[in-house]
């Protein structure tokens, strides 16, 4: 398993290798997934710590956990399934997932040439975006 934290322009990443010998359904039947993978749990001071800057590193001088936790204290990611496919080998066979975190059809959407975001609306309506149309007044 492998995951990739990203910047803001970028969504997160994860691609995860199953042994095809355990995995209990064939692919070509789903239509869609997503995966959740739980990295570990961080206390609330070692997050702290490891935003403090002179405080980030612990006494065998690793870093501290900067990945915020949620409310259990666990660490994760969690997207979309966007790609699959088995790959076959003399070794075995290996079931490759490879995901993208929830902000991904966002990131995905596209805006068409003549809408705008409504940013006046955004700041006024909590948890609603507006695409307003330009009229063609508005373009020259």
């Amino acid at each position: 398993m492998l995951i990739e934290r990203n910047g803001l322009a970028q969504a997160d990443t994860a691609t995860i290798d199953l042994d095809w010998v355990n995995v209990p359904f064939d692919p070509r039947i789903i239509r869609s997934a997503h995966a959740r993978i739980v990295l570990g749990v961080v206390p609330a001071e070692e997050y702290e710590a490891g935003m403090g800057g002179a405080n980030s590193r612990r006494e065998d001088n690793s870093l501290r956990s900067v990945i915020q936790a949620d409310s259990d204290g666990a660490t994760e990611f969690l997207g979309f399934v966007d790609r699959w496919g088995v790959d076959y080998s003399e070794n075995g066979d290996v079931l490759k997932l490879e995901c993208r975190d929830m902000s991904a059809p966002i990131r995905d959407m596209q805006l068409n040439e003549n809408e705008r975001i409504d940013l006046s609306r955004v700041t006024r309506q909590r948890g609603s975006v507006s695409v307003a149309r330009r009229s063609s007044e508005s373009r020259r």
